[in-house]
């Protein structure tokens, strides 16, 4: 991630943080500040525990769990994320996830439930659901449109 964000044209622009999802804000706030972040882009854990148990061999025996397995139905890193995300998103800006190919109903609704607009889901080259976008837009909560 380092090196990609030192060749980057937009290093001067980009944060790389190792913590967990959300940190404690005090150890952190001396960099961040009152800045919010205008771009999310996440490729979380998304497998649910039914699907662990199937994995192919070439992914169970290399990868670990903790960075596949996503909790019972394969969500809970989109929870968290969504709700702990107006603390560190700005109004307007976008967050961006990776998900599996039978998760797009429940990553929008998931989206729509907090307060998020504009969702589009992208394919992959099979034609497969993938990567969700939602603009950040806490003045439309579900049901108020």
């Amino acid at each position: 991630a380092r090196k990609n964000i030192d060749e980057s044209p937009a290093r001067e622009w980009i944060a790389l943080c190792r913590c967990d999802l959300y940190p404690d804000w005090a150890p952190i706030s001396s960099f961040w500040g009152d800045l919010k972040a205008d771009l999310l882009i996440a490729n979380p854990p998304y497998i649910n525990r039914d699907e662990m148990r199937d994995l192919m061999p070439e992914v169970a025996r290399f990868e670990p769990s903790l960075a596949l397995q996503g909790g019972d139905d394969g969500l809970l890193f989109y929870r968290r994320s969504l709700q702990g995300g107006s603390d560190f998103l700005r109004n307007g800006g976008w967050v961006v996830f990776e998900h599996g190919y039978n998760q797009e109903e429940s990553i929008y609704l998931l989206l729509r439930e907090y307060g998020y607009t504009h969702i589009l889901c992208l394919r992959d080259y099979g034609g497969r659901p993938r990567v969700t976008l939602a603009r950040h837009d806490h003045k439309h909560k579900l049901g108020e449109e």
